[in-house]
């Protein structure tokens, strides 16, 4: 996690291991960009030095050999801990805030992005039992319990996902509690 995702994720950890048993660790990330930039770095130095010592990233590194999948959480877009993806050896998932233009409270908006403690409980339990290690019953569960967006649901659920609306009284649609957001007219 990085910046103010930190505490999210901490809250989540506590979460994960008190209601479903689930032990973790939580890693706050400074700077996704200086990681990035040292596995170009060791890329490039193995590259022109194939004969010298094999650098490895300093990511590699320290995630080399843990147990489980990795969650990355950013209160930026999920591209922003993609770039480290190359070099985490282990399966990973990203949690991001991609899009702009809401205007709601803090909470009511890391819920919408999906970047939430329980949000994040939801796809540790998801990234869990793609790799056989819990039953999709236990992340239906959850989902269940905090109902996070549908799309967490799906592989691709970064997409937006269409919304009932209502009509404004100039007959032009609205998400319900907002006039900002795009949706779906239902009729």
């Amino acid at each position: 996690a990085s910046g103010v995702a930190v505490p999210w994720a901490l809250k989540a950890h506590a979460v994960l291991a008190q209601d479903w048993g689930v032990a973790a660790d939580v890693w706050s990330v400074p700077s996704w960009t200086e990681l990035r930039k040292d596995g170009l770095a060791a890329e490039a130095h193995n590259l022109f030095e194939p004969t010298g010592e094999r650098r490895v990233p300093y990511v590699t590194t320290r995630l080399e050999g843990q147990a489980g999948p990795v969650v990355a959480v950013s209160d930026y877009m999920h591209a922003l801990p993609d770039l480290i993806r190359q070099w985490v050896p282990s399966d990973f998932a990203t949690l991001g805030t991609d899009g702009f233009g809401m205007s709601d409270t803090r909470g009511a908006l890391r819920r919408h992005f999906l970047v939430d403690a329980e949000s994040i409980v939801c796809r540790t339990l998801l990234s869990l039992a793609e790799r056989g290690e819990i039953e999709r019953e236990v992340v239906r569960e959850a989902g269940y319990r905090w109902r996070p967006e549908p799309q967490v649901w799906s592989s691709s659920w970064a997409a937006a996902t269409p919304r009932p609306c209502r009509q404004r009284s100039s007959g032009q649609p609205t998400a319900a509690g907002s006039r900002s957001s795009p949706c779906t007219v239902r009729r």
